[in-house]
């Protein structure tokens, strides 16, 4: 067998992302730092999407709106979640939604957002 092709230097992506790390910040120890850093990515990659899953959509929402029954029937509302607060139209009705939790209100009369806040992200 050839020799020349069996000490050919790997095509592992991983192979050589380890080997450059290894190489850029590690190279005045003579033992393999890879499994340890590889651990350490992993840990940091965990953690990170672990937070990011449970807190990226929560906070103290506030909405202030006001509902147009009619031209002299002006009503003005304020709610809070702790999570998003959604309005929008779907097929000629308009709904303000807690996600979550479900319709607060569904209406043919037009919905003004008034106020909306998080305080989460001040």
């Amino acid at each position: 067998m050839n020799k020349e092709v069996m000490e050919a230097p790997s095509t592992n992506i991983f192979v050589k992302l380890l080997r450059g790390i290894r190489n850029a910040f590690i190279k005045s120890f003579d033992w393999d730092w890879s499994p340890f850093v590889f651990v350490i990515l992993l840990c940091v990659g965990l953690i990170g999407g672990i937070s990011w899953a449970t807190n990226e959509k929560k906070g103290d929402y506030v909405l202030v709106y006001k509902v147009y029954y009619t031209p002299n029937n002006i009503k003005e509302y304020t709610i809070r979640h702790n999570k998003r607060i959604e309005v929008g139209s779907d097929r000629g009705t308009n709904y303000v939604r807690k996600v979550g939790e479900g319709i607060v209100i569904q209406t043919s009369a037009p919905i003004e957002v008034v106020k909306y806040i998080n305080y989460a992200k001040e």
